[in-house]
Protein backbone atom coordinates (compact mmCIF):
# COMPACT_ATOMS: atom_id res chain seq x y z
CA UNK A 1 0.00 0.00 0.00
CA UNK A 2 2.76 2.45 0.96
CA UNK A 3 4.69 1.74 -2.23
CA UNK A 4 1.57 2.47 -4.27
CA UNK A 5 1.17 5.83 -2.54
CA UNK A 6 4.83 6.69 -3.17
CA UNK A 7 4.47 5.70 -6.84
CA UNK A 8 1.50 8.02 -7.22
CA UNK A 9 3.31 10.88 -5.46
CA UNK A 10 6.45 10.41 -7.55
CA UNK A 11 4.38 10.38 -10.75
CA UNK A 12 3.02 13.85 -10.01
CA UNK A 13 4.57 16.69 -11.91
CA UNK A 14 4.18 20.11 -10.32
CA UNK A 15 4.28 23.23 -12.46
CA UNK A 16 7.45 25.33 -12.10
CA UNK A 17 5.61 28.36 -10.72
CA UNK A 18 4.39 26.34 -7.74
CA UNK A 19 7.82 26.56 -6.10
CA UNK A 20 7.59 30.34 -6.32
CA UNK A 21 4.28 30.24 -4.46
CA UNK A 22 4.94 27.57 -1.83
CA UNK A 23 8.14 28.96 -0.33
CA UNK A 24 6.90 32.54 0.22
CA UNK A 25 3.59 31.28 1.62
CA UNK A 26 5.37 29.05 4.14
CA UNK A 27 7.63 31.94 5.17
CA UNK A 28 4.65 34.29 5.54
CA UNK A 29 2.60 31.79 7.56
CA UNK A 30 5.52 31.17 9.91
CA UNK A 31 5.92 34.92 10.43
CA UNK A 32 2.18 35.26 11.07
CA UNK A 33 2.19 32.43 13.64
CA UNK A 34 5.27 33.89 15.37
CA UNK A 35 3.74 37.37 15.52
CA UNK A 36 0.40 36.02 16.75
CA UNK A 37 2.20 34.35 19.67
CA UNK A 38 3.94 37.65 20.42
CA UNK A 39 0.68 39.61 20.22
CA UNK A 40 -1.17 37.14 22.45
CA UNK A 41 1.60 37.24 25.06
CA UNK A 42 1.52 41.04 25.01
CA UNK A 43 -2.26 41.08 25.44
CA UNK A 44 -2.01 38.53 28.26
CA UNK A 45 0.43 40.75 30.15
CA UNK A 46 -1.95 43.70 29.76
CA UNK A 47 -4.89 41.52 30.87
CA UNK A 48 -6.80 42.38 27.70
CA UNK A 49 -8.85 40.34 25.25
CA UNK A 50 -6.64 37.64 23.78
CA UNK A 51 -6.06 36.00 20.43
CA UNK A 52 -8.28 32.89 20.40
CA UNK A 53 -6.44 29.58 20.75
CA UNK A 54 -8.16 28.36 17.60
CA UNK A 55 -6.55 31.22 15.67
CA UNK A 56 -3.11 30.47 17.12
CA UNK A 57 -3.41 26.78 16.30
CA UNK A 58 -4.96 27.56 12.92
CA UNK A 59 -1.95 29.65 11.94
CA UNK A 60 0.31 26.81 13.06
CA UNK A 61 -1.74 24.28 11.10
CA UNK A 62 -1.51 26.34 7.88
CA UNK A 63 2.22 25.66 7.50
CA UNK A 64 3.18 28.04 10.31
CA UNK A 65 4.17 25.45 12.93
CA UNK A 66 7.85 26.42 12.97
CA UNK A 67 6.99 30.08 13.60
CA UNK A 68 4.41 29.10 16.21
CA UNK A 69 6.89 26.87 18.02
CA UNK A 70 9.57 29.55 17.86
CA UNK A 71 7.08 32.10 19.21
CA UNK A 72 6.01 29.79 22.00
CA UNK A 73 9.53 29.40 23.32
CA UNK A 74 10.82 32.89 22.47
CA UNK A 75 8.01 34.53 24.45
CA UNK A 76 7.46 31.62 26.87
CA UNK A 77 3.85 31.53 25.82
CA UNK A 78 1.49 28.54 25.87
CA UNK A 79 4.37 26.29 26.94
CA UNK A 80 2.36 24.89 29.86
CA UNK A 81 -0.67 23.98 27.76
CA UNK A 82 -0.51 20.35 26.69
CA UNK A 83 -2.56 21.10 23.60
CA UNK A 84 0.15 23.43 22.30
CA UNK A 85 3.17 21.51 23.58
CA UNK A 86 1.99 18.34 21.81
CA UNK A 87 0.12 19.62 18.78
CA UNK A 88 2.47 22.30 17.45
CA UNK A 89 5.56 20.02 17.24
CA UNK A 90 3.37 17.30 15.70
CA UNK A 91 2.15 19.78 13.08
CA UNK A 92 5.76 20.78 12.42
CA UNK A 93 6.72 17.15 11.78
CA UNK A 94 3.77 16.71 9.39
CA UNK A 95 4.62 19.93 7.57
CA UNK A 96 8.28 19.01 7.20
CA UNK A 97 7.24 15.61 5.86
CA UNK A 98 4.83 17.19 3.37
CA UNK A 99 7.38 19.73 2.18
CA UNK A 100 10.04 17.03 1.99
CA UNK A 101 7.77 14.84 -0.10
CA UNK A 102 6.99 17.74 -2.38
CA UNK A 103 10.58 18.87 -2.93
CA UNK A 104 12.16 15.41 -3.05
CA UNK A 105 9.54 13.42 -4.92
CA UNK A 106 7.36 15.81 -6.89
CA UNK A 107 10.10 18.22 -8.03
Amino acid sequence: MMSQVLNVVMALDAPDWLDLVIVPLVVIMNAVAFLLMRKDKSLARQQRWRVPESRLLGACAMFGAFGGLAGMYTYRHKTRKAKFVLLVPFLLILQLAALGLYFLCVR
